[in-house]
């Protein structure tokens, strides 16, 4: 049982009945569903970051020009910027001893969040990998044909990464917040959600 079928039966109301419904029932389905969530946001990030890292790296000491080295320095700048962002969003994370309303208020928020990162992706991750590169394929390629051929390359990939992106957002996140929106708004309209625990009346 999910928390969305909780929240149904939680509106669900009959002529002259009351329905109940155990809210820390709720509020354990809302907690499994966002742990799952940061641990997926979790190793992205650690993919993410440890890729950047490894590129910084491996350009140090393999580095041919300074076209190389301002990869290193985007692909630190990446992973600097994810690293921060995650430490950010952790700080802000829901306690364990929060009400209902505020743990799906903050996972909510933390949704939304991930959800504005990646739409925005083509900003804070691909171009600033993207440059580099074609400044780096320009200066060293061997024939303006040769520069051409991989500069579309690199900018189909970037395409094809933006456009995943997008759709994770639209398959997989958007789907979620409308979910934790419409659990938050109906536990609104009743003000004896306030506890986690106990049996909630609807009149």
């Amino acid at each position: 049982m999910n928390f969305e079928s909780l929240q149904q039966r939680w509106q669900q109301q009959e002529t002259r009945s009351q329905v109940k419904v155990d809210a820390s029932l709720i509020l354990q389905e809302v907690r499994r569903n966002h742990r799952s969530f940061q641990a997926m946001i979790f190793w992205r990030d650690f993919r993410e970051v440890g890729a950047a890292l490894f590129v910084a790296v491996f350009i140090i000491f393999h580095g041919r020009d300074w076209t190389d080295w301002l990869l290193a320095v985007a692909g630190s700048g990446v992973g600097i910027f994810l690293l921060r962002d995650h430490l950010r969003q952790r700080k802000q994370r829901p306690r364990a001893s929060e009400d209902l309303r505020l743990y799906v208020q903050h996972s909510l928020d933390e949704v939304r969040h991930q959800s504005w990162l990646l739409r925005n992706v083509l900003w804070w991750y691909l171009l600033p990998l993207m440059c580099p590169m074609l400044i780096s394929n320009a200066l060293q390629a061997d024939t303006v044909r040769q520069g051409v051929r991989q500069s579309v390359v690199i900018v189909v990939m970037a395409w094809l990464i933006y456009k995943l992106n997008q759709h994770a957002v639209r398959k997989q996140l958007v789907p979620r917040e409308q979910e934790l929106e419409r659990l938050l708004a109906g536990i609104s309209d009743d003000s004896s959600i306030n506890t986690p625990v106990g049996i909630l009346e609807k009149p």
